[in-house]
């Protein structure tokens, strides 16, 4: 893409240790510039700045970050579409349903580059780098690049295709997709951006029922763009999934091959209970023994 401009954007609700590290990855890679997305309703980050890019610290590692929360998103008069309800309470449901809203957050506060990538907290490259990741895709022009891109029927066996009649009509070729990892052109950003407005009006206006659905942003942003001639392209990963990777059991890092893995999360909360019964099991014992 010679020189065109790529910001590279981690999306996560909490710092740690595992996000600093794909941080430093994506760092000091030419041509890329990078950048933390943060949810600051959850982790309530004190900004006194004016503007939502901000440098956060870390244990002493300091990073480029954009910090969002509620307030802003309601600054954006975007739709809070959560399946069928056209208002939820719920913002971490709204921004988990709509991921591609994030898309329009970056592209407003950092409008100066020609390609976004969204990479969400639970990927894990199995390398120092992310630059031979990136290196495969460096030169390719598509407005999407995402995961399992593919087409899909009206009412197939993916749920997300029911009841969007309202949005496209059965003749309308639907696509599905994958959003762990996802880059988006500036143009589209701004495309969608205007078609999720214009969707919203809609959405709000037909009646009460179950049977309307608001688009899942997996089904949204290709279809959208295919059905209105933008270009768009698999990203071919074949670690991206819902298997739960555990890097202390498949120890990657041993053996380092460069591919992106996920989710990569550690079943620490499944350790964790596991560990709390064991503990209650030996204390069982110990009483009983105390007792003898």
């Amino acid at each position: 893409m010679g020189d065109k401009k790529t910001l590279l954007a981690i999306c996560a609700h909490f710092i740690s240790k595992g996000v600093i590290s794909e941080y430093k990855k994506m760092s000091n890679i030419e041509g890329y510039d990078c950048i933390l997305v943060l949810n600051n309703s959850q982790l309530n980050l004190k900004n006194d700045t004016g503007s939502p890019v901000v440098t956060v610290t870390y244990e002493g590692y300091d990073m480029n970050a954009l910090l969002y929360d509620k307030q802003m998103h309601n600054e954006f008069n975007l739709p809070n579409g959560y399946k069928t309800e056209k208002n939820s309470s719920s913002f971490v449901l709204v921004t988990w349903y709509n991921a591609d809203y994030r898309f329009y957050y970056i592209k407003k506060y950092l409008p100066d580059y020609d390609y976004y990538w969204q990479i969400e907290y639970d990927i894990f490259c199995n390398g120092s780098s992310y630059a031979p990741f990136l290196s495969k895709y460096e030169n390719m022009d598509e407005d999407l690049l995402i995961c399992k891109y593919r087409p899909e029927a009206h009412y197939s066996d993916w749920s997300w295709t029911h009841g969007v009649d309202w949005a496209y009509e059965p003749d309308v070729q639907l696509y599905g997709s994958f959003f762990p990892i996802s880059r988006l052109s500036n143009r589209a950003a701004d495309f969608l951006y205007e078609r999720r407005i214009e969707q919203g009006n809609i959405f709000k206006s037909l009646p009460e029922s179950d049977q309307y659905c608001w688009p899942f942003s997996e089904l949204f942003v290709p279809t959208e763009l295919m059905k209105n001639g933008y270009k768009c392209a698999d990203i071919d990963e074949p670690n991206i999934g819902f298997y739960e990777f555990d890097l202390n059991e498949d120890r990657f890092f041993e053996h380092p091959d460069n591919l992106l893995y996920h989710p990569v999360k550690g079943r620490f909360k499944k350790r964790l209970n596991d560990c709390k019964s064991e503990i209650n099991k030996l204390r069982e014992q110990i009483s009983a023994l105390s007792k003898n």
